[in-house]
C-alpha cells in the first residue's frame, strides 16, 4: 500500500534575501506557484515546484 505525502498548503509567499553583504542581494520568492529569483535590476529567474524539490534534496545533502 502507498502513503500518501502530506501536503503543507502555504499561507503566503515566503521571501529569502540572498545577501553577501555588499550590494547585490536578491531575493527568492517561494510560493505553491514555484519560485522566482529577483535581483536588484529587477531581472528574474523563475524554478519550478520540481526543480525546488531537487534544489531541497541537494541542500539537506550537504553537511553544514
Amino acid at each position: 500500500m502507498k502513503r500518501k505525502e502530506k501536503v503543507r498548503k502555504m499561507t503566503k509567499p515566503i521571501e529569502i534575501t540572498l545577501c553577501r553583504g555588499r550590494g547585490c542581494c536578491p531575493v527568492i520568492t517561494i510560493s505553491e506557484k514555484g519560485a522566482k529569483i529577483t535581483d536588484d535590476d529587477g531581472g528574474e529567474v523563475s524554478i519550478t515546484n520540481n526543480e525546488l524539490s531537487i534544489l531541497k534534496e541537494k541542500l539537506n545533502e550537504l553537511e553544514i
